[in-house]
């Protein structure tokens, strides 16, 4: 086969990885082979000119369809940041989909795809990250609306996503979650906010000593005597948090 190796500028071994597994496949290059050839392409096209002329079309499809719509639908194209694709992208993105089909590959490597036939270069933003999606379950009533179970969050992956962005994308969740004034079970806030799980042995040892009459200021001296800087103020908050924890009906 005379096609040349795809470049593949991306930092990330993770990211490298997924790409390089596909656009290293002989079955799959001598299909962006034959692509070209089927659409004219007898030289890689300059990357910076292709990105340039993406840019220019989606900007004036979208004020093309910005200028056309309601006061409403253009407050939700800003606050969404809507930007249409053009239509030289929207003609090499279909092209692109019946390749991705074949690899069972998800929407995420549309770029990857249309970049690898066109200028033969993948960069680290073509291959759209790949978060978690986290839904939120309401425990299911069995009879006399008793609870089957607790609530549930389901955590679900595409084959791309690093698992060490599962943790990013639970904490994004619980956020959000809450500034939707929506109920959380405690137990999904137990993290950073509320009580550093590594400390939970250490916390639960302050609180006993705490109970039978040592005071913060009593268990600081403890602490400084084995060489651990810390404040009564540090003694005291951690305390009172894994009281918290103890009063909250959603724990144990």
């Amino acid at each position: 086969m005379s096609i040349k190796r795809i470049e593949i500028n991306i930092a990330n071994n993770w990211r490298y990885g997924l790409v390089s597994f596909l656009v290293d496949r002989d079955d799959f290059l001598k299909d962006i082979d034959e692509t070209r050839k089927k659409i004219g392409i007898k030289q890689l096209l300059n990357r910076d000119d292709v990105e340039e002329q993406f840019e220019k079309e989606s900007t004036q499809e979208t004020e093309k369809k910005y200028k056309s719509s309601t006061p409403e639908q253009q407050k939700t194209m800003r606050q969404i940041g809507i930007k249409l694709p053009g239509k030289k992208y929207i003609k090499y993105d279909g092209i692109a989909l019946s390749i991705q089909d074949k690899y069972g590959k998800s929407n995420n490597f549309r770029n990857v795809i249309i970049f690898s036939i066109l200028c033969g270069i993948v960069n680290d933003k073509d291959l759209e990250k790949s978060y978690p999606s986290i839904w939120a379950t309401n425990p299911s009533l069995g009879r006399n609306d008793v609870p089957l179970h607790a609530p549930q969050i389901a955590i679900i992956l595409d084959p791309e996503t690093n698992p060490s962005d599962l943790f990013e994308s639970y904490e994004q969740f619980i956020k959000k979650y809450s500034q939707l004034n929506k109920p959380l079970s405690y137990m999904w806030r137990f993290n950073k906010d509320l009580g550093d799980r590594k400390n939970i042995r250490r916390d639960r040892e302050w609180y006993w000593k705490n109970k039978f009459d040592k005071g913060y200021v009593k268990l600081q001296k403890e602490e400084l005597s084995k060489k651990n800087n810390i404040s009564v103020k540090a003694i005291e908050k951690a305390i009172k948090r894994y009281k918290e924890m103890l009063e909250n009906k959603d724990i144990g």
